[in-house]
């Protein structure tokens, strides 16, 4: 679906529809700063709709969302892969939007991530890039974690792979030629998706000019270990039914040699072989170190401790995660 919008007394453009899908979950202390950002975009506010899917939250959530009257208010349950279906089966746009209800979006985000998709017809998802909202107030794992992911865009326009789900925008036809989210994944069914639009040849890009604030980002290292024990619930559940992706196999096998390497050490120290033993133990930092150094901004020995102590947790979640499944009452 496309609209007009009257640029100028001489000149018409015509803009495509954009449905904004956002799911929320007990998200009352967030979502009206995400709505107020929303409603605020540099793009014409008859071009665009905003469907909020609330599942089945046990807060003021969906009170706060019908107090806007741009909203329109859904309501589904189960995964997250679900409860954006709901919202994709509502929109009327052809450009699809999704932004999680602890987010904020710069008010270029739609305007700029539609150019990319007009000016190339081979790009079918633009996604964003994580900022803070204070850098100096910020606790150490969480900027430490945001400064990780921000390393990976050394350019403005970066092509990538897959997608998180934060914050991004894609054409509807290419869920209409990938398939909508998977609702069996509890966790993973974003890259899930993302892997299976490069799949079938479409562009992703990243637009390091899209900074989105993410207002629930883990502030303790005990609050950066259970996010990511939950996270890793369908690491691997995610690569079944669809075709594999070499770029995944880092994220797949990291846990798995670090678990084992502690399994090692383990059996090597009750068995009396303390020079394996050590072995294995050099294999466990080994891990952590080589992640640090190949994918997080060092700049100084405080940086690589602390990124070390980062993946280490983060290998250790991941690593459990395979055996232990919890739950989370948001998202």
């Amino acid at each position: 679906m496309q609209c007009v919008n009257l640029m100028t007394e001489s000149a018409v453009s015509t803009l495509p529809m954009v449905s904004v899908v956002i799911p929320a979950k007990n998200e009352e202390a967030n979502i009206q700063r995400t709505l107020d950002a929303l409603c605020d975009q540099d793009y014409p506010q008859h071009c665009y709709e905003i469907i909020v899917v609330d599942n089945l939250s046990e807060d003021r959530t969906a009170d706060i969302a019908l107090q806007n009257p741009r909203v329109t208010l859904l309501e589904s349950s189960g995964t997250i892969a679900s409860v954006r279906n709901t919202g994709i089966e509502a929109a009327i746009g052809s450009v699809l939007a999704f932004i999680d209800a602890d987010c904020i979006a710069p008010r270029h985000w739609l305007k700029r991530s539609v150019e990319h998709l007009m000016d190339d017809s081979a790009i079918g998802i633009v996604s964003s890039v994580l900022m803070l909202e204070n850098q100096e107030g910020a606790p150490w794992v969480e900027r430490y974690w945001i400064a990780n992911h921000r390393y990976r865009f050394s350019r403005e326009i970066v092509n990538v792979r897959t997608i998180s789900s934060y914050c991004f925008c894609l054409r509807k036809e290419v869920l209409q030629e990938a398939g909508k989210f998977n609702p069996k994944l509890v966790t993973c069914e974003d890259s899930e998706l993302g892997y299976r639009v490069t799949a079938l040849g479409w562009k992703i890009v990243a637009d390091k000019s899209i900074d989105v604030i993410h207002l629930e980002n883990a502030k303790t290292l005990s609050q950066f270990f259970i996010r990511q024990l939950w996270q890793g619930r369908s690491n691997f559940e995610n690569i079944r039914g669809r075709k594999f992706d070499f770029a995944e196999l880092g994220s797949l096998a990291a846990p798995v040699v670090f678990s084992l390497s502690i399994v090692g050490s383990i059996v090597f120290a009750f068995a009396g072989y303390p020079l394996l033993m050590l072995a294995m133990l050099i294999s466990i930092l080994s891990v952590p170190a080589f992640i640090a150094y190949r994918k997080s901004p060092i700049k100084s020995m405080k940086d690589f401790f602390c990124f070390l102590i980062i993946w280490s947790t983060y290998l250790i979640a991941r690593s459990m995660a395979i055996l232990i499944s919890i739950e989370r009452k948001r998202r």
